[in-house]
């Protein structure tokens, strides 16, 4: 029995260590398949016959177009060395608190140049000091229609409007202007004060 029992197990071990048969018909185990991008076959179609008609391309958008200039900025008004002199005393007089005399002088200053839009801006200064707003907006106004870019009289335009609680109107005023002139300065900061207020 023991002799029947390790027989057995040795067939049982020398069946297990051989190899399978490989049929010569089937061929070698199959390969596994490499992945392979897809790409979709391209097929070269003739253009369609025109019939000698002219063959409309599409557009391929072409060169990009220049960006639209900027307006030139106005002319600074020239003035002559006795006009630059009455009105740097005006300015002088306007800071020591002497408004009759900066007045004059920047009366006569617009007098010999009505462009001088930093006298017209100085003298809504002048105006706003005396409690008048109204003639002070149309001064600052006239500034701004000198000089579009003025920040001073952008400024205190603002600021004077705010005070009599129309910031809402400034508003619009602002962005208007900003739209009209984009590379202006003056309105931006304005309306940054405006919408701080």
């Amino acid at each position: 029995m023991k002799r029947a029992l390790l027989i057995g197990l040795m067939a049982l071990g020398s069946a297990c260590a051989t190899t399978p048969e490989v049929k010569k018909d089937e061929g070698p185990p199959p390969a596994e398949t490499p992945e392979v991008p897809y790409a979709p076959k391209t097929v070269a179609t003739p253009p369609p016959s025109t019939g000698g008609a002219e063959v409309i391309k599409p557009a391929t958008g072409g060169p990009v177009p220049a960006p639209a200039a900027e307006p030139p900025p106005p002319a600074a008004p020239t003035f002559d060395s006795s006009t630059q002199s009455r009105f740097k005393e005006g300015v002088a007089a306007l800071g020591k608190g002497d408004t009759a005399a900066a007045e004059r002088a920047f009366k006569d200053v617009l007098s010999r140049n009505d462009k001088a839009a930093y006298a017209w801006t100085n003298l809504g200064v002048i105006e706003e000091r005396h409690g008048d707003f109204s003639a002070a907006e149309r001064n600052y106004r006239r500034a701004i229609e000198i000089d579009a870019g003025q920040d001073t009289a952008w400024d205190y335009l603002a600021r004077l409007e705010c005070r009599q609680r129309k910031c809402p109107q400034m508003d619009s005023e602002l962005r208007a202007a900003i739209a009209k002139n984009p590379a202006a300065i003056g309105p931006r900061n304005a309306l940054v004060y405006t919408l701080l207020a």
